[in-house]
C-alpha cells in the first residue's frame, strides 16, 4: 500500500492476528530511505543499540499487562472455587483445587515483584535489559500456568467465553 505518495520507498501493510482485535499489528517497510545526518538520533552506528533500549520500556509494561491477566484468572476461579459446591462443600475446600491456585499465585506475586523491580530500574535509569527481559519471561511463563491452572480449576466452566477462557486465549 502507498502512503505518502512514496510507493518505491515506504510501504505498510495489515498484519491480520489471532485475539486482541482491539490492537493492529502492521508492517512498515523502507525501501532505500535516506536520512540526512541532522534528522538523525543518536550516532551513525547506534541504532538498533536505542531501538532495544526503548523495547526494554515496552517489555515492562507488556509484562505488567499479562501478570494482571493472570491475577484475573484467578480471581475468577476464586470466586468459582467459593461458589461451587460439590458433595455439601465448596470445591475451594479441597487440596487438589486450593493447591495449584497457591502455586499459581505465589508464582505471580514473584513475577510482579521482577516487574516492579524492571520498571524501577527503567525509572532511574539505570541497566535494564536483563530485568526486562527476565520479567517478560517470567511474567509470560507464570500468567499462562495460571490461566491453564484455572481453566483446568473450572472444568468445563474454565472453557465458558465470559470466565478465563479469553484470558488465556490473550496469554
Amino acid at each position: 500500500m502507498n502512503i505518502f505518495g512514496l510507493a518505491p520507498v515506504v510501504k505498510y501493510g495489515n498484519e491480520e492476528q489471532m485475539g486482541r482485535a482491539a490492537v493492529e499489528t502492521n508492517s512498515l517497510y523502507f525501501d532505500a530511505w535516506k536520512v540526512p545526518p541532522t534528522d538523525r538520533i543518536g550516532p551513525e552506528g547506534s541504532g538498533f543499540r536505542l531501538i532495544m533500549h526503548g523495547m526494554n520500556a515496552e517489555r515492562i509494561l507488556l509484562s505488567g499487562e499479562a501478570v494482571g491477566i493472570g491475577y484475573a484468572a484467578l480471581r475468577h476461579t476464586a470466586r468459582y472455587a467459593r461458589e461451587r459446591v460439590v458433595f455439601g462443600r465448596p470445591i475451594g475446600q479441597n487440596k487438589g483445587i486450593a493447591h495449584p491456585l497457591a502455586n499459581a499465585w505465589c508464582q505471580l506475586e514473584s513475577t510482579r515483584l521482577m516487574v516492579m523491580q524492571a520498571a524501577r530500574m527503567w525509572d532511574e535509569r539505570c541497566g535494564t535489559g536483563e530485568y526486562a527481559n527476565a520479567a517478560n519471561y517470567l511474567a509470560g511463563e507464570n500468567a499462562f500456568q495460571a490461566c491453564e491452572t484455572a481453566v483446568c480449576c473450572m472444568g468445563e466452566m474454565g472453557y465458558a467465553k465470559e470466565l478465563v477462557e479469553c484470558l488465556w486465549r490473550y496469554m
